[in-house]
Order: C-alpha cells, then sequence, then structure tokens
C-alpha cells in the first residue's frame, strides 16, 4: 500500500503550537472556575494530550469529507472523458487534466488521480490502483465505486452509467447530511436550553457547574484542601442524587 493514509494525520508545527496553547489556556481557565487554586489548575494542562488527540480526529473526519467531495467531481470529469470515447486508461489521464483546472496540485484527488495514472503507466491494472486508494481513503462511497467498478469492467458492464450513478448517489447522501447538520443544530439549540429537567447526565453537570462555582473544591488552606477533598465530594455526589431524584 503506497500513499497517503488517511486515518493519519500529522499535525505541522504552526497546528501543534496553536492547539498546545489553546489547550492550555482552556484548562488552565477551567481548572480556576472549578478548583480556584492555581497549581491544580497548571496541572490540569496535562489533559491537553487528549484534546490534542481529539482535534486530530476532527482534522482526519474534515479531510474524508474533502475527498468524497473531490472524488464526486472527479467522478463527473471520468463519465465526461468515457463518454468521448476514450478507453477507461486514457479517461483517468484526461480527467487528471480537468481536475486540475478546479483543485490546485497539492490537493489530495489531484495527487491520488496522479497516482493511479501513474501506476497505469507502470503497467499496474485500474482496479489495483483504485482498490489501493479505496483501502487507504476508508471512506464507504470510494470503497463501494471500486467494488462495483471492478465488477462491471471484468463483466463488460456498462462503465458511463454506472460512473454516472455513483456520483449521483455521492451528491444526494452529501446533500442529506448536509440539511441533517442544518436540521439538527437548531434542535441541539433548544435542547440544551431545556435539558436540565431531563436526564440524570444533565442535572449532574448543572449541579456540579453550580456548586464548584459557589464553592471551590480547593480553599486556599493546602492541610485543610486535601484533608477536606474527598468528604466534599462525596456530599456533593449524595446531594446530586438527592436533586436527580426530586
Amino acid at each position: 500500500m503506497n500513499g497517503n493514509d488517511y486515518n493519519i494525520y500529522r499535525f505541522n508545527r504552526a497546528e501543534f503550537l496553536k492547539h498546545c496553547l489553546f489547550g492550555c489556556v482552556y484548562f488552565i481557565a477551567m481548572g480556576m472556575i472549578f478548583f480556584n487554586h492555581i497549581v491544580l489548575a497548571v496541572l490540569s494542562c496535562g489533559l491537553v494530550v487528549f484534546y490534542i488527540k481529539e482535534r486530530k480526529h476532527d482534522a482526519i473526519k474534515k479531510r474524508k469529507e474533502i475527498l468524497r467531495e473531490q472524488f464526486k467531481e472527479g467522478m463527473y470529469a471520468l463519465s465526461s472523458a468515457l463518454s468521448a470515447g476514450r478507453s477507461v486508461e486514457q479517461a483517468f489521464v484526461q480527467s487528471l487534466e480537468d481536475l486540475k483546472l478546479l483543485y490546485k496540485e497539492d490537493t489530495d484527488i489531484i495527487i491520488e488521480w496522479q497516482s493511479i495514472c501513474y501506476k497505469l503507466r507502470m503497467n499496474e491494472t485500474i482496479e489495483s490502483a483504485l482498490s489501493d486508494f479505496a483501502l487507504r481513503s476508508d471512506i464507504e462511497d470510494i470503497d463501494n465505486f471500486t467494488s462495483v467498478f471492478v465488477m462491471a469492467k471484468r463483466s463488460g458492464g456498462n462503465l458511463i452509467e454506472i460512473i454516472g450513478e455513483t456520483s449521483k448517489l455521492i451528491n444526494e447522501k452529501i446533500d442529506i447530511q448536509k440539511r441533517n447538520r442544518c436540521v439538527d443544530y437548531p434542535e441541539a439549540i433548544r435542547t440544551e436550553n431545556s435539558f436540565l429537567h431531563h436526564t440524570r447526565d444533565d442535572c449532574f453537570f448543572w449541579s456540579c457547574v453550580t456548586r464548584f462555582s459557589r464553592t471551590p473544591l480547593y480553599n486556599r488552606s493546602w492541610k485543610r484542601d486535601y484533608g477536606h477533598c474527598f468528604d466534599n465530594v462525596h456530599s456533593w455526589w449524595k446531594d446530586w442524587q438527592e436533586d436527580c431524584h426530586d
């Protein structure tokens, strides 16, 4: 397997420093709100490791979404080239030129299309080139297209129709997901504004926030702080259970 693994993302130096700085500021602020103790607030910066991991997960997801939309455009270009009477190999070369009019040279889809064309020049089969791309991308739409494409090419199916239908399905799927996100967003806001009365988890969250903001978990005295820490937590836990049952 050659090329980029889209399940792995490496931050550059600027991105890494930005996320580290933001994460440290965020956890220090949360530490001061909940603990009101500068030492514990600074120690909470260790949680920035999990914050960076979450940002990597988000970056991988976003990159895959962009690649899927770019792949849709590649399908349109490939279908047009096949409709003009070109062979599959020639259609990939022609569609690459069309994609270069839409995207920059360092775009993922351009890099992948160039890799496929290079493998074809090296007498590698189109099936293996597409299968490698689908495996590395780990995107359901690309994997499904590759499976159907390979079967159709081996059985002599109508590739133009298959590619056209695949492009249409991917486009419809992207539009549906975008509409769902737009619909879910106001629903999430409405739920957030009224979720205090809904679940025990919500009750626990707001109970912690109000109690921590009124009475810091640690006071200024170190001796008294650590001696009564677990007693305070235990009493808050009992109060929270009573609030939820009420």
